[in-house]
């Protein structure tokens, strides 16, 4: 196997467990004579210098020895040796170093396994002195590779099926392939992709055939052995990631979750469930939901989508960056399922489009799209074109457009009306500035065992692997980031000042602001703007790698906090690459909160890079390599449930401001999940005293040069973001209670069974439903 290089700088990238090397090959001890050893960071004429040294110890536990690191470029050797002792050194060759394995625990700790000998594990002077040596480490080895290993480009092919409680045909290949209707691959065109997602809701299959069928299907169509990277269930949903063979040893820090979003969120036939790992360097999740169904249960799907968000708690790749959410936390998130979503038009009318092909007619009135644009669900999310008809509802062993069924006949000679929707869904969101392009969307024409039509997409995902500098690059060179101004459009009610939080890979600790002085208007209604000057943001900020590439690669998490809860009101995402060696002008950013729109973020910043020019990146700057090499490991491979909230201040922020513990430690409560009857909140105010972000009135920001985006307007009130208003003495708590007051106990299993286990959603219920779910009586149902 040949070994090549992978670097974990790219934010999300968070560790594996340690693997050990099975080759046995000693290191060898030779003699050589004293020498004056350049110390780390010494002047040298020559842009990269021909040794370096680092002074390290041994963490072995309580005990610690020094040691000295040297690496000879020339002779492509690391030598480890006892201080004032080179004449006893250990020398190993670049392919004896097999893997360099970063802690998070501790900042400054690298473990090493050499080749035959397992893992040693060494505390470094500083971080950056760490980041360095797996620099220069990777700048040697990318000399003694073989340059025509892979490439710097994966497609993955994401696939989800409503099975409808029914097993599917033997052959899927029309799935498989991308082929039917809307978007499609044709033949010349149907490579083996580098992964494939499968999610599967009211699944036909057993739960063992689920891997096994879809690695026979692969294994027909591609004459490959597919290699599975995580499998995960709840009920009848599934969802498994597989991988090309040689890419297992691209594939690190493997996370799994579920979150049920049934009745009270405690039955799992609603919910989802999610995979994460790192390829290489870029870090992927894969959600696969089933949500509510039902034309008028918008504000469930809503909600489920929030509850969703919070609950997969265990997906989130770093301690640090707990505070903002899935949708922050990896440079490609792909959501998919059955979403439900409902095209909200009559049956007729919706068949009469989709034969003349007027998709985008329909999609005027698709739920989903316009749940998105009024900022309440899935923001910051992309779909491709959508040039296929509904997917959703057929009848069984039937698929043309005249075989729509959307009448389903009830008990007692009543009817329920689920007009045909685009009801399977593939969507994405990625950082700023990272590279994607969808190549195909469509749904099979061709397999019939469900009311629902099979849906595919795929990927092609570019700059997965490892920037090392060139040989020619300055390691010496010091990179700043610096921070001129900002201004933020936040909606809260709160009066409170605020501070910002920054997060990277590319630098070390977290940085804080000062708390803000400026307000760039009046507070007013609820919106607030506050502004910071440059003197109240952190000073130059060095990033452990300076080179101009590496930068452009790089992203920085930006968390608003209330300075007297220590609470995120609104976070955003920006990629270094639109500030390296430009002038400080305006970049607007939209704000989020747990999932929803919140307004917008005006920041002025650049980075600085003595002497070099702001470069292009090509192929050729990334080393396409295997991820064997390169992994942070994680404190703990079974993360324990954490709470929504993130506890602050966090430990270990590095800042011009002491971060003072505070006396009011209000939360605000932007989405305040759904939960169970028994587990419900009996007082809000008492743990959410500073009121939640409110939708927020449109204006236009300052004018920039830079394209602002487009941040849709939202409602004043939605009903899913304002506080519960305290009941009245003998107001019913629950729907029970609401059940019992009116002396109507028998309904209480019918109510919750169809989902009316919350009295927020009470008032949404229809006379017409009432009767679909049992409630008989004209007298019970006007109660």
């Amino acid at each position: 196997m040949v070994y090549r290089d992978l670097a974990v700088h790219v934010l999300g990238a968070r560790g594996v467990q340690s693997r050990t090397a099975s080759i046995s090959v000693a290191a060898r001890h030779v003699s050589r004579p004293p020498a004056l050893l350049p110390k780390e960071g010494a002047k040298d004429s020559k842009k990269v210098m021909d040794e370096y040294t680092f002074d390290v110890a041994v963490d072995g536990g309580l005990q610690t020895s020094k040691r000295v690191f040297k690496i000879i470029m020339a002779e492509s050797r690391l030598l480890i040796f006892k201080p004032a002792d080179e004449h006893s050194s250990q020398v190993y060759e670049h392919h004896q170093v097999k893997q360099l394995i970063k802690s998070r625990s501790k900042e400054r700790k690298l473990g090493i396994i050499f080749d035959g000998q397992g893992r040693r594990d060494y505390l470094f002077e500083t971080l950056s002195a760490r980041e360095r040596f797996c620099q220069i480490i990777q700048l040697v080895k990318k000399k003694n590779q073989r340059q025509d290993d892979g490439e710097n480009k994966v497609t993955l092919f994401i696939g989800t099926f409503n099975m409808g409680d029914s097993p599917p045909p033997p052959e899927l290949d029309s799935w498989f392939l991308s082929q039917g209707w809307g978007a499609t691959l044709s033949d010349s065109e149907n490579e083996p992709h580098d992964i494939y997602a499968i999610g599967i809701q009211e699944s036909g299959w057993n739960d063992k055939d689920v891997v096994v069928r879809v690695k026979n299907i692969l294994k027909r169509l591609h004459g490959m052995d597919f290699e599975k990277i995580a499998f995960k269930e709840l009920w009848f949903m599934k969802v498994v990631v597989l991988v090309k063979p040689e890419h297992r040893n691209r594939i690190s820090h493997v996370q799994t979750d579920s979150v049920k979003t049934g009745i009270g969120n405690t039955l799992g036939n609603k919910g989802a469930m999610g995979i994460s790992f790192t390829f290489d360097t870029t870090s992927l999740c894969f959600i696969n939901c089933h949500l509510t169904s039902g034309v008028e249960k918008l504000n469930r799907r809503n909600q489920n989508y929030h509850d969703i968000l919070r609950g997969l708690a265990n997906l989130k790749q770093g301690q640090q960056i707990r505070t903002f959410d899935l949708t922050h936390q990896f440079h490609h998130l792909f959501w998919f399922g059955d979403l439900n979503y409902r095209i909200d038009m009559t049956g007729p009318r919706i068949v009469e489009l989709a034969k003349s092909s007027e998709f985008v007619e329909l999609l005027l009135e698709d739920q989903l799209q316009k749940e998105q644009k009024s900022g309440r669900a899935f923001v910051g999310f992309h779909e491709h074109d959508i040039k296929f008809p509904p997917t959703y509802r057929f009848k069984k062993n039937t698929r043309t457009l005249d075989d729509y069924v959307w009448i389903k006949q009830k008990s007692g000679g009543r009817t329920r009306i689920n007009v045909p929707s685009y009801c399977d869904r593939v969507l994405w969101k990625s950082y700023p500035g990272t590279r994607i392009e969808c190549l195909a969307y469509g749904c099979t024409n061709n397999v019939m065992t469900s009311d629902h039509s099979p849906v595919f997409a795929v990927f092609s995902l570019s700059n997965v692997a490892t920037y090392i500098p060139a040989a020619t690059s300055t390691l010496a060179q010091k990179a700043e980031i610096k921070f001129d101004s900002c201004q933020c459009d936040i909606q809260t009610n709160s009066r409170t000042q605020f501070y910002l939080e920054f997060y990277s890979d590319c630098f070390e600790g977290v940085h804080r602001s000062l708390n803000n002085s400026l307000w760039s208007d009046s507070v007013s209604g609820n919106t607030v703007r506050p502004a910071w000057n440059a003197s109240e943001l952190p000073k130059a900020i060095s990033p452990v790698i300076s080179d101009s590439k590496y930068l452009e690669m790089q992203h920085i998490l930006v968390s608003v906090k209330s300075s007297t809860s220590d609470e995120s009101y609104a976070e955003c995402c920006l990629s270094l690459g639109n500030f390296i060696n430009t002038p400080p002008v305006p970049y607007v950013c939209p704000l989020t909160h747990q999932g929803q729109a919140v307004g917008n973020m005006e920041i002025k910043c650049h980075v600085d890079i003595p002497g070099m020019e702001k470069a292009n990146k090509t192929s050729a700057d990334y080393a396409d390599v295997v991820g064997d090499f390169i992994y942070t490991e994680l404190d703990s491979m079974s993360l324990p449930k954490l709470p929504p909230q993130p506890v602050s201040p966090i430990p270990g922020v590095a800042s011009h401001l002491p971060i003072n513990g505070s006396a009011n430690k209000s939360k605000p409560p932007v989405i305040q999940a759904r939960r169970s009857l028994e587990n419900r909140s009996t007082s809000f105010t008492e743990s959410y005293s500073e009121g939640p972000p409110l939708p927020m009135k449109t204006r236009n920001t300052v004018g920039s040069p830079v394209p602002v985006p487009r941040t849709p307007p939202l409602p004043t009130k939605p009903k899913l973001l304002a506080p519960p208003k305290p009941a009245p003495r003998n107001s019913p708590t629950s729907v029970q209670d609401l059940l019992t007051m009116n002396g109507m106990e028998d309904y209480s299993y019918s109510l919750v069974d169809n989902g009316y286990d919350d009295l927020r959603f009470i008032h949404e219920t229809t006379e017409e439903e009432l009767a679909d779910i049992g409630v008989d009586s004209q007298q019970d149902r006007e109660k």
